[in-house]
């Protein structure tokens, strides 16, 4: 990437893998068992969002969302936003810090007067720089 804006992340996917699997443990609820690939746990953990285009700069606000259900796979988040763009950044704070994610928007659906975004956590960082 040529930006300087583009976004970094500091930590590794197998590290973003077991902080989401640690929240998912402390706030888990009694569910249904999910047949995806990772088990989803609905949650609702307040989340900040930042879109970001196809070479991952910001191309948007950051606002505030709030999660719906997370696995180690991705997250759906509710929000008063419809995002656009192909990529988001996520910050969720977590008890010694704060996690970023970079996640590719699967889709924005509008419910009422929110949006249900899927978003598909991108591990292989080279997916999302090619």
């Amino acid at each position: 990437m040529s930006d300087s804006n583009a976004v970094r992340l500091e930590q590794s996917p197998d590290s973003i893998v077991f902080q989401i699997e640690q929240i998912i443990s402390k706030y888990r609820p009694v569910g249904l068992p999910e047949r995806r690939q990772h088990d989803r746990e609905l949650l609702s953990i307040p989340v900040m969002v930042q879109p970001l285009d196809d070479e991952l700069v910001p191309c948007g606000p950051i606002f505030p969302a709030v999660t719906r259900d997370i696995c180690g796979g991705g997250m759906g988040i509710m929000s008063t936003h419809a995002i656009e763009s192909s990529y988001v950044a996520l910050e969720i704070r977590v008890d010694d810090g704060l996690l970023q994610l970079v996640g590719r928007v699967q889709h924005s659906t509008p419910l009422g007067i929110l949006y249900l975004t899927g978003v598909r956590f991108v591990i292989n960082w080279d997916v999302a720089y090619n």
